[in-house]
């Protein structure tokens, strides 16, 4: 976001940046509209592969920071997040439990952790661990941007980019 004031000369002259922060104004707008929704659907949710459908959602409202976009070597290795599936997503690195994507971890329900050094509980589900991974990810993302965004529509109400 340029931090240019949107009257009549800037229409004229810089009116590429204009429209940028229009449309960033927009996306403010749907970003903290709809997080505390989605970040009660995502603290609800009992399962992976609905966190999967809920991280879609969630990118195509505004949530497309870095850190929730695909990656061949990191958590999300789709090659975009519309056609990405459960099986693009890995989970684990945590508590000294392998990575494996979410169809591995659906395999797993049932299992405890057993004892591993970490100081969890034992009879911790592997299942649950990894659920928590992938909501703590999602929910403090969401959080993050939807913060962020008031912030910014503040300063875009300042700069009149916004309707009163």
């Amino acid at each position: 976001m340029k931090t240019i004031k949107n009257n009549l000369f800037n229409r004229i002259f810089r009116n590429s940046v204009v429209k940028e922060n229009k449309a960033f104004a927009a996306k403010c707008i749907s970003r903290f509209t709809s997080a505390p929704e989605l970040i009660s659907e995502i603290e609800n949710c009992t399962s992976l592969t609905q966190l999967v459908e809920l991280h879609k959602a969630a990118f195509s409202k505004g949530f497309d920071s870095k850190n929730l976009d695909t990656d061949p070597f990191g958590m999300f290795r789709a090659k975009s997040i519309e056609s990405m599936q459960p099986g693009d997503v890995y989970l684990g690195g945590r508590y000294g439990i392998n990575t494996q994507n979410i169809p591995f971890w659906e395999s797993c329900k049932g299992e405890e952790v057993g004892y591993n050094g970490f100081g969890i509980n034992p009879k911790s589900s592997l299942y649950n661990i990894m659920l928590n991974q992938y909501k703590d990810f999602l929910l403090q993302n969401i959080k993050h941007l939807s913060q962020i965004s008031k912030i910014s529509y503040k300063k875009l109400e300042e700069l009149r980019y916004t309707e009163k």
